[in-house]
């Protein structure tokens, strides 16, 4: 087993036996972590970010023009690319539904990318869970409007 600490990687760890308990359960864990998410802009994660501030996207390996958003479930996953040619340096860590909330159509999300302890989200799937997370806000802010 390789070396984790979070439960996220403790989970993406029993992920690669490929069962879909295990998978389930990934994306489960997922959706109530805290990740770290590199920007091209700093931000505390709390405020309102800058209108222009991004989330690093990496390409879904061979598949070049299949943008992922790239999630880290720790700082030194996030570290192996805050180097390099791009503006993408600061690391926050935000709630994963908000990631989830802001990738765009067609994105899929890689956790941990290039790293030996990673976990790819289809696009699909993405999609489905960011409609599930918006329905739940929704509910949310109905509800309270209803106070």
């Amino acid at each position: 087993m390789t070396e984790t600490h979070t439960e996220l990687e403790q989970a993406i760890d029993a992920a690669r036996k490929g069962d879909v308990e295990s998978l389930r359960r990934v994306l489960q864990i997922l959706t109530s972590a805290r990740v770290k998410v590199l920007l091209n802009k700093e931000w505390d994660g709390v405020s309102q970010p800058q209108p222009d501030t991004r989330m690093l996207f990496v390409s879904d390996g061979k598949n070049e023009q299949q943008p992922m958003l790239a999630v880290f479930t720790s700082e030194r996953f996030a570290d192996e690319f805050r180097g390099g040619d791009h503006p993408f340096v600061h690391v926050t860590e935000i709630d994963a539904r908000l990631a989830i909330h802001r990738t765009d159509n067609g994105a899929g999300i890689m956790i941990n990318p290039n790293a030996d302890l990673s976990f790819r989200i289809t696009p699909q799937l993405t999609t489905t869970l960011r409609d599930e997370i918006e329905r739940q806000l929704q509910n949310l802010i109905k509800a309270r409007s209803q106070v």
